[in-house]
């Protein structure tokens, strides 16, 4: 069988988006799940990647530790 370059880099692209499915922690852990909720972690996770994909421009991580300006807490002044 000769070896056929196309086939080869969508098989890679789906092995990819496979592991990448798997390293999510809410699929990592199925103990205590219904299938219905394991579906919907599924459906959950394809739809993030596939948003994601839509704009693959940088992705900006806040530093460890510091909550972004959304979440962070206001301390009242006394």
């Amino acid at each position: 069988m000769a070896h056929d370059a196309e086939h080869y880099k969508e098989r890679n692209t789906v092995e990819r988006r496979i592991k990448e499915i798997r390293a999510w922690r809410g699929l990592a852990t199925p103990h205590d799940k219904t299938p219905a909720k394991q579906m919907a972690g599924l459906r959950l996770r394809g739809s993030i990647i596939w948003m994601r994909s839509l704009n693959p421009g940088p992705r900006l991580r806040r530093p460890a530790g510091k909550p972004d300006a959304a979440t962070a807490q206001v301390m009242p002044t006394r």
